[in-house]
């Protein structure tokens, strides 16, 4: 990957299958496998360049894993592929589940959790993912946009769900940690 000079990154700080930090930086320049970043304090620092991760919003997809279960009556509604749009922050802003029978569920920052989905908790680690689950499958704004409008269409059997967010977590907004991190 070629990084801009300038370019504003976060560094992933950490062991690599342990306890990970988000270090905000600029791009000075770049060598071979290697990233010089300039950091807040004004410290320099050469990192490999798959723990540099450009900041900018991201929209991507991916198919739920087996191992997620809905409850009903959302398990009859088939398969389910979630569209999400991450901020520059890090963390989903928006995301959609959109399953084979043509429902749609849509999450933000105003409802971000419900007994059937979430929009998610944890910042965007890029190479995480890329360990986790395979390859970025990356899609457009507009891709996404076309979901959301479509996810927050009027539909009765949607509308029928109980979708209130538990109360113990009304107030929580996880996407303000700072500083982020992820793993134990």
């Amino acid at each position: 990957m070629d990084f801009k000079i300038s370019q504003d990154v976060v560094w992933w700080r950490g062991a690599t299958r342990g306890r990970l930090t988000a270090i905000s930086a600029t791009v000075l320049s770049q060598r071979d496998q290697r990233v010089q970043i300039l950091l807040d304090d004004g410290a320099k620092r050469w990192v490999d360049f798959r723990r540099i991760q450009p900041v900018r919003w991201l929209y991507h997809s991916w198919p739920t894993p087996d191992y997620i279960f809905f409850e009903d009556p959302v398990s009859g509604w088939g398969e389910c592929t979630v569209y999400s749009e991450i901020n520059k922050d890090l963390f989903p802003n928006r995301s959609v589940y959109s399953f084979e029978n043509g429902k749609f569920l849509c999450y933000s920052r105003e409802h971000w959790f419900d007994y059937y989905g979430a929009l998610g908790t944890l910042p965007f680690c890029e190479f995480r993912w890329i360990e986790f689950w395979g390859a970025l499958n990356e899609i457009t704004k507009s891709e996404f946009d076309l979901f959301w409008e479509n996810a927050i269409q009027p539909d009765p059997d949607v509308d029928e769900l109980a979708r209130e967010m538990p109360h113990e977590l009304v107030e929580l907004e996880p996407w303000t940690r700072n500083p982020i991190h992820i793993g134990g």
